[in-house]
């Protein structure tokens, strides 16, 4: 597959990209101090596993369980379900039996019974990077009983630079503007976070804006519930949108919500860029825990409705906390850089550990 960039982004001068593929043919392995995959629960990974399992390098996993990424491998060859089968049988024997082929391509039911297939993975690390403690601990308990895992290197997810000149928000309007970033998926809880909204505007109005793609079946979902809660004026959904858009919908906020119903030992981009915008964030991600006190609204993973719609009005409505949260937040972004998160990579690269 053609690699491609992501939109808006630049490479320096002097610094090319090729396809994992050319490893092993256009550049020799051995021809680097060290080869570094990252690697999340994605399809769209599964070139960087292969190349992983015949040139072992350094592993950073910004998820825990990656059966979407064996899912990717499976897609190039002629019996996915048997491949999957096959890699499954080899990582945890005995355990199948109860799962139909059927089910073996289910990424996130696999990795719900606890089948996260990062055993050979682990096995091809010279080092491991994981984001937070949380996803360390995780990755332990995929191990096989009596296994070494091997020291791990913590390294915190960084915060990515905000441009200097943002467009306005691109929806204004009455109300606090809210905004649910990234792609939509049912693990991040649409429908319980309009619930939620639609409590918070029978005492306060205001709007919402799922900030990403989303699928159509997920679209029409979202669209019936909208229009059950009669909140057809106050909730949209943008689908795809350039980086500036993006931007300007973040920046353009008054809160933001990032909910997840269960984890992976992922961190979450969007709380880092509401973060660093200087947007207040209430989240349920697991691994924001870790992330200095007063910087998110934690609530918890199985928060309900009316929990969720008192920690909004009571966020909004509490200029004296916004105000700390986003200080300590922007404080927190400007220690912790890309720059920061490069030098700290080449401190681990070169055996020095991480803090």
């Amino acid at each position: 597959d053609p690699v491609r960039k992501a939109p808006g982004t630049a490479l320096p001068g002097g610094v090319a990209h090729e396809p994992v593929q050319s490893m092993g043919t256009t550049f020799s392995p051995w021809a680097f101090d060290h080869l570094v995959y990252v690697l999340g629960n994605s399809r769209h990974h599964a070139r960087s596993l292969e190349a992983l399992l015949r040139y072992p390098g350094v592993v950073w996993l910004h998820d825990t369980r990656l059966p979407g990424v064996y899912n990717g491998l499976a897609e190039y060859t002629r019996d996915p379900e048997q491949y999957m089968h096959d890699r499954l049988n080899e990582l945890y024997p005995g355990r199948l039996p109860h799962l139909t082929r059927a089910q073996l391509r289910l990424q996130g039911d696999l990795s719900q019974k606890g089948l996260g297939m990062t055993g050979r993975i682990v096995g091809q690390a010279s080092r491991l990077i994981l984001n937070s403690h949380l996803a360390a601990r995780l990755l332990a308990l995929d191990q096989p009983p009596g296994f070494d895992l091997r020291p791990i290197e913590i390294l915190r997810h960084a915060y990515p630079p905000v441009p200097e000149h943002i467009g306005p928000p691109p929806w204004p309007g009455e109300g606090p503007l809210i905004v649910a970033l990234g792609v939509v998926d049912p693990v991040k809880a649409p429908t319980l976070l309009l619930a939620a909204f639609a409590r918070l505007c029978a005492t306060r109005p205001a709007r919402l804006a799922f900030v990403g793609p989303c699928g159509e079946d997920l679209q029409d979902l979202i669209a019936s519930n909208v229009d059950r809660l009669g909140l057809a004026d106050r909730v949209i959904v943008t689908d795809v949108v350039d980086v500036a858009t993006y931007w300007a919908w973040t920046a353009g906020a008054d809160l933001g919500v990032q909910l997840r119903t269960t984890t992976y030992g992922e961190s979450s981009g969007g709380v880092h860029e509401l973060v660093a915008a200087g947007v207040p964030c209430i989240t349920s991600v697991a691994a924001c825990t870790e992330m200095p006190e007063g910087v998110v609204g934690m609530v918890a993973p199985d928060v309900t409705a009316p929990q969720l719609a008192d920690a909004m009005f009571s966020l909004l409505g509490d200029h004296e906390r916004r105000a700390a949260m986003v200080t300590a937040g922007v404080a927190d972004a400007e220690d912790h850089s890309f720059g920061w998160l490069a030098r700290r990579l080449v401190d681990v690269l070169a055996g020095a550990g991480a803090s």
